[in-house]
């Protein structure tokens, strides 16, 4: 796949946000999200993340999430080694690579909203009560959502973050939901 159609799609939404190409956006956002559905690590780590946190209160979840923010920049990092050495990263950082800098990150969610494979550590946990996911898993399997501009704390750089929800390819039903951050810089 290449990243000259996103390059021409995200330069547009840079300047023009108010007259975007969404067609463009969406279609290489839903190329990529297949493109992770194909991997069987992926489709693994968010089987595992469905499990593990299918039943949990928000409570809990919340619990998750500071135990994650605490291990950020710590030398002992037991919750997020566990996200970001498991299934499906390999795939997260091959995508990244062969992205030329294009793309700044990829967090695939599980069902709950909770990091199932990341590329590189998050700022938090869980993002079931952000926008990539509110406005995506919980709204249809084909909903995308592209958020504006802006600094992202996790990887320092200005992005455009475009998510969508995940769909297994065999059910058709909603699994999870993916986000793509693009950096504006290579735009």
């Amino acid at each position: 796949m290449t990243f000259k159609p996103l390059l021409t799609c995200l330069g547009l939404l840079c300047a023009q946000a108010a007259h975007a190409d969404t067609d463009a956006i969406s279609q290489l956002s839903h190329d990529l999200a297949q493109d992770l559905m194909a991997d069987a690590g992926v489709r693994i780590a968010i089987e595992a993340g469905n499990a593990a946190h299918g039943e949990l209160s928000e409570y809990e979840l919340i619990a998750l999430d500071r135990m994650w923010r605490r291990e950020v920049g710590e030398d002992d990092q037991p919750t997020i080694e566990a996200v970001i050495s498991g299934p499906g990263t390999e795939r997260l950082r091959a995508m990244m690579e062969r992205g030329g800098g294009a793309l700044t990150e990829i967090i695939v969610m599980d069902k709950r909203g909770m990091n199932a494979a990341v590329s590189s550590v998050t700022s938090d946990f869980w993002q079931g009560d952000e926008d990539k996911f509110l406005r995506t898993f919980s709204q249809s399997p084909d909903a995308l959502h592209i958020e504006d501009l802006e600094l992202d704390e996790s990887t320092g750089r200005f992005q455009i973050q475009v998510s969508r929800t995940l769909v297994d390819p065999v059910t058709g039903t909603s699994v999870g939901a993916v986000t793509f951050g693009f950096d504006a810089a290579v735009l």
